[in-house]
């Protein structure tokens, strides 16, 4: 187990913030306009990114990284004793990019937790550092799937 320290989580920011660059340009390279973006904002925890469609709808959008290799994704819904990922987000769109096989993986963020309602999927505590997580496993094939290229 990692520690939930300091440099670790200031690695995991960085690992996070590489993600929402490409994410960030995914959506550019899509005729999307880039109106906001929670970075610039500080410490802002509704989402991270808010866009404009090519045909003039705002969409706010969370952005997870991933590097593991499951047929699952992590949703990430509890930590260090408060809600947070889902159950906290404000956004329309609940976006998690594998780095690993260069997959965006999305749903309203609505959906998934009528979804998660619905379903009740396996939860587990996050094993990588003593940070007090909890996820739901769901499958991959729930979700929308787009290659990043």
């Amino acid at each position: 187990m990692i520690k939930d320290d300091y440099n670790n989580f200031r690695k995991l920011l960085k690992e996070g913030e590489a993600g929402e660059d490409t994410v960030t340009q995914w959506f550019i390279n899509r005729g999307n306009t880039v109106i906001d973006s929670a970075r610039d904002k500080g410490n802002f925890k509704d989402w991270d990114l808010k866009i404009e469609t090519p045909h003039g709808k705002e969409l706010t959008i969370e952005i997870k990284t991933d590097k593991s290799i499951s047929n699952n994704l992590a949703i990430e819904f509890s930590s260090r004793g408060k809600d947070s990922g889902i159950v906290s987000t404000k956004a329309d769109v609940y976006l998690i990019y594998f780095v690993n096989d260069s997959t965006l993986y999305a749903m309203r963020s609505d959906d998934l937790r009528e979804w998660i309602k619905d379903n009740s999927p396996r939860v587990v505590k996050n094993k990588q550092n003593d940070s007090d997580t909890y996820l739901y496993l769901i499958p991959k094939d729930v979700f929308t799937s787009y290659e990043v290229q």
